[in-house]
């Protein structure tokens, strides 16, 4: 079955895939795609968004990069990894990462 707007939540946040062939494994309608294919779109659309990121889409960013939270906060120019951490535990919600350090 091809579904014109399947919501995928498979990364831990939801992603709308258009035009995508369905298959049921175990009960459950699963996509059929390339799943390193979609995490990388995934994750350059996430990069590119204009929208501010939720904690559970920084944590696949940082998942992505293959980054621990100490590597990751690291790389932002933090000291701790804390802050990091707060970031993630936000979820579905904002992660209140400022702008600045968002961009980078």
């Amino acid at each position: 079955m091809v579904k014109k707007g399947y919501v995928y939540m498979g990364l831990g946040f939801p992603v709308i895939i258009h035009n995508v062939e369905t298959h049921t494994v175990r009960g459950e309608e699963l996509p059929k795609v390339n799943h390193n294919k979609l995490n990388e779109m995934v994750f350059e659309a996430l990069l590119q968004s204009r929208w501010r990121l939720t904690g559970n889409q920084l944590n696949f960013i940082r998942g992505h990069m293959n980054l621990s939270q100490v590597e990751f906060a690291k790389r932002l120019g933090f000291e701790s990894h804390a802050t990091v951490s707060g970031w993630l535990r936000k979820g579905d919600e904002g992660s209140g990462m400022s702008t600045t350090t968002e961009l980078a």
